[in-house]
């Protein structure tokens, strides 16, 4: 092509185009974004949407604890309103699910880039270490971290990581064993590329289109995961609300009130599906 074609080819302008390259193109993957991103809205929103404080008791609303005009969703046994719990609630799932994802991903991303790149006695360190890990069941594993360690957002985020970091990194090492044998690879380490260049700028760049929509399922297992420690008691300490504690408070009264443990069950499955159809949308792509 020469000089004057190249001049005259259409620029797409930065500003419209950069946002474009993160919208999923296919139908499944626009609807689960959107799901996600309403419950980040409602979540940054929770403080001026809110009806009620997530603490605050209506003694009044005891003798009716359905919905009504004054609580939409109704309240639980103690007169604290339901809408107003699911959406501080969201707040504490949206603040873990993405630490503790990027923090596996982080983790076993390295050590699946080192397994795949070096082989040898780091690969088999690295998988001996993973085989162990893994050999636990996950939920087994986390209960006793959390257990040991004792709930907190942080520990929880250490527990989901270690967890879920070999799993990860199985993955990105035969993405790498894949990728280390193509020529853009070879030719950069004839150029005398360093290993850092090698892993993050050539290899890891091309291993993207699967990792994105893994990434994506990891959040919908990490939402998973703290719905189920906060209904074992293994979540944040009471009274700050989060789903999973929502569920377990009311999971008696289901015979009577179910509504009290359906909602907040009802916004972890939506979040949940949001995820896992944006890791469809972004797999067909």
């Amino acid at each position: 092509m020469t000089q004057s074609e190249n001049s005259q080819r259409p620029v797409e302008p930065a500003a419209s185009g950069s946002w474009k390259r993160f919208w999923p193109k296919s139908v499944r993957g626009r609807l689960g974004i959107s799901l996600i991103l309403f419950w980040v809205l409602a979540a940054l929103l929770a403080p001026l949407i809110a009806p009620y404080p997530p603490n605050a008791q209506d003694m009044d609303a005891l003798s009716n604890l359905g919905p009504s005009a004054a609580h939409w969703l109704g309240t639980d046994l103690l007169g604290r309103d339901i809408l107003s719990r699911i959406l501080w609630g969201a707040r504490t799932t949206l603040l873990v699910v993405p630490i503790a994802t990027a923090s596996a991903f982080a983790a076993g991303t390295a050590i699946g880039l080192a397994s795949g790149y070096f082989g040898g006695l780091v690969d088999r360190v690295i998988s001996g270490i993973s085989d162990i890990i893994l050999s636990f069941p996950t939920l087994v594993l986390y209960i006793v971290l959390i257990a040991s360690i004792g709930p907190s957002i942080i520990n929880i985020v250490i527990a989901i990581t270690l967890a879920s970091a070999p799993s990860i990194g199985r993955i990105v090492r035969g993405l790498t064993l894949e990728l280390r044998s193509r020529g853009y690879v070879a030719a950069a380490e004839m150029r005398g590329e360093s290993v850092l260049f090698l892993l993050f700028l050539e290899i890891l760049p091309n291993a993207r289109g699967p990792l994105l929509a893994d990434l994506s399922m990891r959040a919908g297992l990490a939402v998973v995961t703290v719905g189920t420690l906060g209904f074992l008691g293994l979540g944040l300490p009471p009274p700050d609300p989060d789903w999973g504690s929502m569920v377990a408070e009311n999971v008696t009264m289901i015979p009577v009130y179910p509504y009290m443990a359906l909602f907040p069950g009802l916004a972890m499955c939506s979040l949940v599906i949001g995820f896992s159809m944006l890791a469809d949308g972004l797999e067909e792509e």
